[in-house]
């Protein structure tokens, strides 16, 4: 058993919505919250965060109790991107990653959703 593993994660989001693959073993879980506004996609900090952290404690529940795996995640805001978003909004995105159990947070600017192959090599090439 290695008690201190890290999962990779790749986490979309949309307007109220996050997807989150977990990178090791293709499973996926989505979910819907009212946290965007008329201007952006993070308005509502507390409610994305609830979100995001009940998501990934169904799809990851490693990361919950006194051994618990950290995540590797690579994130992307799909929707209002172009241009591209602010700092404080990938920020707040980032530092919401990082809450929830993120050691290692790459905020990726692409506008295209990246295929699960791309987001993990991209996820290791930047992490070694």
């Amino acid at each position: 058993m290695n008690i201190f593993k890290r999962i990779p994660v790749y986490i979309k989001i949309y307007e109220n919505s996050i997807v989150i693959h977990r990178l090791d073993n293709s499973k996926s879980l989505n979910g819907t919250s009212n946290f965007s506004d008329s201007r952006i996609i993070v308005a509502n900090f507390e409610a994305f965060e609830l979100l995001l952290n009940k998501l990934l404690s169904e799809l990851v529940p490693e990361t919950k109790g006194y051994f618990a795996s950290s995540l590797q995640i690579i994130v992307q805001q799909l929707e209002r991107n172009n241009p591209k978003i602010s700092e404080v909004e990938k920020r707040t995105i980032i530092e919401s990653c990082e809450r929830v159990n993120g050691i290692f947070v790459i905020y990726s600017e692409e506008i295209e959703e990246l295929p699960l192959d791309k987001a993990k090599q991209k996820l290791f090439d930047l992490i070694n």
